[in-house]
């Protein structure tokens, strides 16, 4: 696969986990009956959220390494990539609005009553979600390659398929 069409297809999965994240919050936080009203206030913020939050992955470089080498470096820029995106979501619904209005100026989305829990449970998910669709690859191309090799991997000491433990000796 091309390293842009790579990178296209993990941004719209950022994407979809996202606002995924999201929804999953509301979930939690209204324990599966979420306000339709706050549901329409997220709404207002959503393409904002949506696309600076990509804008951030891509920044911290969410999609410039390769995750069939996923360690724990990558784990860190998980994590930074979505405490950066839980503070788009924050500055969106808080910071924004007032500012605006102070200064004179419209802000498209005036989002009023968002819990803050809301923020917190989307962080906490974003992080879950993201870290695990990355990872998610390297288990997945590590379990093709063992089942490509027939399995072939046995823990040290094991029978052979024949009977008794095969001694093998590497000369050279």
């Amino acid at each position: 696969m091309r390293p842009l069409s790579r990178k296209v297809i993990l941004a719209a999965a950022d994407a979809l986990l996202l606002n995924g994240a999201v929804l999953f919050a509301f979930l939690i936080r209204f324990e599966g009956n979420p306000p339709h009203s706050l549901l329409l206030e997220y709404e207002k913020v959503a393409a904002a959220f949506t696309l600076l939050s990509l804008g951030v992955f891509s920044v911290f470089g969410l999609y410039s390494s390769l995750w069939r080498y996923a360690s724990v470096d990558e784990v860190f820029t998980v994590l930074k990539g979505t405490t950066a995106a839980a503070g788009v979501l924050t500055s969106l619904v808080y910071v924004w609005p007032p500012v605006a209005a102070r200064v004179g100026l419209t802000f498209p989305a005036s989002v009023s009553g968002f819990p803050r829990s809301i923020v917190i449970l989307t962080w906490l998910l974003a992080t879950l979600f993201i870290g695990g669709l990355r990872f998610s690859v390297r288990l997945s191309r590590r379990a093709a390659r063992v089942w490509r090799f027939g399995l072939g991997v046995r823990p040290r000491g094991a029978p052979c398929p024949g009977g008794g433990v095969r001694r093998v000796l590497v000369v050279g």
